[in-house]
């Protein structure tokens, strides 16, 4: 229905007819500024009259209940916003992006999945499954095994080594695993970090320069040797005991004084002062008197010419003898004897 209204006259005009157009109940619907649309549009309303905001295609706003106009894009989606109605951060998918109470959007994956974060917003590193990987206090990540268990480090953060139960294995200062037991106790070892022997209570046994094992008593006291490293046979006291070429040990009296033998080792007979007892061939004791002579006669025969013609010995043979003083004025110049006289002399 239109209501018809009474144009003006003017001096330069002929009289026109304005006809608005007008709801049900005759009230007139708003128009554009020359009182109608342009083109005879009428504006949209709402149920109370009120005009709905629109776009310059004459496109209607979306609004919420108290007809604010709502953020929209280029294409007329409505944006996404909070209750203080601030547009929300979307995606190019306009997919609402996650944000702090703040408002500031979160770190997020591909997938759209929320990167865990510090208190200060600085994302903390996470594997491939998204789990946070443990860091340090400046936020540089801790080396961790398959498991996750985090790896024991040095002050310069490189990794101890470990055994598979993850105990620290010891080490030297250039970072080398000091061999052990199997209940991790640290074995001695040289300069050169080979393993001393030990004994079953750990105690290192005594070795050579060549690391050969010295050999021992119950005690550890290291037993004496030979060059080859052959134990030299000994007493209760650990004295050697004396030995010939072929190492078998020579008999001795209590007080370790070597007894005299023959070539076959058997110990030749001898009195308390161990002077040798004479014997014959079969190493029968000769009768000796007790001044230890030998009482047969033959024997103290013997014993005479020894002792005499050790006595007609003389040190220079060469050496003239001393001239003697002269008795006499006389001088034998010539001496003979004949045979038959000499002869006679030697048989009386």
């Amino acid at each position: 229905m239109y209501r018809v209204s009474l144009g003006t006259a003017t001096a330069s005009s002929r009289y026109r007819w304005n006809c608005k157009p007008t709801d049900i109940d005759g009230t007139v619907k708003p128009t554009d500024i020359d009182g109608t649309d342009i083109d005879g549009t009428v504006k949209p309303t709402d149920i109370d009259g009120t005009v709905k905001p629109t776009d310059i295609d004459r496109t209607v706003k979306p609004t919420d209940i108290d007809r604010t106009v709502k953020p929209t894009d280029i294409d007329g989606t409505v944006k996404p916003t909070d209750i203080d109605r601030t547009v929300k951060p979307t995606d190019i998918d306009r997919t609402v992006k996650p944000t702090d109470v703040d408002g500031t959007v979160k770190p997020t994956d591909i997938d759209g999945t929320v990167k865990p974060t510090d208190v200060d917003g600085t994302v903390k590193p996470t594997d491939v499954d998204g789990t946070v990987k443990p860091t340090d206090i400046d936020r540089t990540v801790k080396p961790t095994d398959v498991d996750g268990t985090v790896k024991p480090t040095d002050i310069d953060r490189t990794v101890k080594p470990t055994d598979v139960d993850g105990t620290v294995k010891p080490t030297d200062i250039d970072r080398t695993v000091k061999p052990t037991d199997v209940d991790g106790t640290v074995k001695p070892t040289d300069i050169d970090r080979t393993v001393k022997p030990t004994d079953i209570d750990r105690t290192v046994k005594p070795t050579d320069v060549d690391g050969t094992v010295k050999p021992t008593d119950i005690d550890r006291t290291v037993k004496p040797t030979d060059i080859d490293r052959t134990v030299k046979p000994t007493v209760v006291d650990r004295s050697v005991k004396p030995t010939d070429v072929d190492r078998t040990v020579k008999p001795t009296v209590v007080d370790r004084t070597v007894k005299p033998t023959v070539v076959d080792r058997t110990v030749k007979p001898t009195v308390v002062d161990r002077t040798v007892k004479p014997t014959v061939v079969d190493r029968t004791v000769k009768p000796t008197d007790i001044d230890r002579t030998t009482t047969s006669y033959q024997e103290k025969a013997d014993l005479l010419a020894n002792h005499f013609a050790a006595k007609m010995l003389v040190p220079d043979p060469e050496r003239q003898p001393p001239h003697l003083a002269p008795c006499t004025v006389s001088r034998m110049t010539e001496g003979l004897i004949k045979q038959a006289k000499f002869s006679i002399s030697l048989t009386r």
